[in-house]
């Protein structure tokens, strides 16, 4: 358990690095300050960068970049369909005097990085959420479905936790498609694997496809068995009093 605390934590700690965040598939154009010796750079100053994708190969190397003499000096980047953070290091060099650092940055669907605030309160939610979801789980389980019978197998009381054991299954139902749209937004912004993120969005889908049919299921089972009790009831009143 501690191990996928801090390898979560970690995670989380790797995403607030890269500050910067772009959507996937739009126009980047990439921007960062030229200062050398604590001072903005001429446009004389030659920039060049080279941008890594997430997996190491490079998108290009050594490319220079527009410099206006405003202190900035920016790129347009020929591709953002890849998810992932990348690897930006840049090199400006004026008059024989030449100062580095990096602009890595992020590609996101949404072009958001959650703040480490936001994404611990993120963990603690589908914590919290599985949590519930598995004590449900362990009611509706562990709860009584049938009637209590003697031996002969005639039907000495009516058990009325059924109804309950039948809700508790369909609350369990409904944290489940909480839990999965969680997960869709962990899949987005740590994970950035788009096989987690499309089976997460299919099957909550699937989830969302099968709500009507388990509400009127459910309401089905219920009514049935408040009928099926009454006549037990009945039955079971009658022969007492015999």
């Amino acid at each position: 358990m501690k191990k996928i605390i801090l390898i979560i934590v970690g995670m989380l700690f790797i995403s607030s690095i890269f500050a910067l965040t772009f959507t996937q598939h739009s126009s980047i154009n990439l921007k960062a300050p030229c200062t050398i010796n604590g001072t903005n750079c001429l446009n004389t100053a030659d920039c060049i960068i080279s941008i890594a994708y997430p997996n190491g190969s490079l998108m290009f190397e050594n490319s220079s970049m527009t410099n206006n003499g405003t202190g900035m000096v920016n790129i347009t980047l020929p591709d953002s369909s890849t998810l992932g953070d990348y690897l930006a290091p840049l090199s400006c060099c004026q008059g024989g005097e030449c100062a580095s650092g990096n602009v890595d940055f992020s590609i996101t669907r949404s072009g958001q990085e959650l703040s480490v605030d936001q994404s611990i309160i993120y963990f603690i939610v589908l914590i919290a959420g599985i949590s519930i979801f598995v004590l449900c789980l362990y009611g509706a389980i562990k709860i009584p479905y049938k009637n209590t019978r003697n031996k002969d197998g005639e039907v000495i009381s009516i058990t009325h936790l059924k109804y309950v054991k039948i809700f508790l299954f369909f609350v369990d139902y409904l944290i489940l498609i909480f839990i999965v749209n969680i997960l869709i937004g962990m899949s987005d912004n740590y994970l950035r694997l788009g096989i987690a993120f499309t089976f997460f969005k299919v099957f909550y889908f699937l989830l969302l496809v099968g709500l009507l049919p388990l509400v009127v299921f459910s309401v089905f089972i219920m009514v049935v068995n408040i009928l099926l009790d009454k006549e037990l009831h009945k039955i079971i009143t009658l022969g007492m009093v015999e």
